[in-house]
């Protein structure tokens, strides 16, 4: 495989999330509240010579909540579990050293109840899918 500049991985991976949530450029503008406009989406179907904000690129990955340097993952595939149950963000944030060790704290807790709503969503779906 031959490498990809960021901006093709993070359109790559957008398309990936957009088909994996059912989402299209349309929505895209709505979730975003028309920060970034269809036109401008249109780029990603070819960013070779696309050049887009950082600002811009984190404000499609929080619209589809997706961590922004998941966008910029090669690993990614259609396969994966990428969402976020309703009430959960992730956020990159600068933090002194006390800050860190707090969220460490909160991030093992929540990563916990992440685990226990995914378990307990593919049980109720298993259980639909036998009635």
């Amino acid at each position: 495989m031959h490498n990809i500049s960021a901006i093709e991985l993070f359109s790559r991976n957008l398309k990936i999330f957009m088909t994996m949530k059912r989402l299209d450029f349309f929505k895209i503008v709505q979730l975003t509240k028309g920060q970034i406009s269809y036109s401008y989406l249109q780029n990603f179907r070819r960013p070779k010579n696309f050049n887009p904000s950082i600002d811009k690129l984190e404000l499609i990955a929080n619209a589809i909540k997706i961590p922004l340097r998941t966008m910029f993952d090669k690993n990614v595939s259609i396969e994966g579990d990428y969402s976020m149950p309703e009430g959960f963000v992730r956020r990159e944030a600068l933090l002194s050293d006390a800050q860190n060790i707090l969220i460490a704290q909160w991030e093992k807790e929540n990563e916990r109840r992440v685990a226990d709503i995914r378990k307990q969503e593919k049980e109720r779906l298993r259980q639909l899918a036998q009635h």
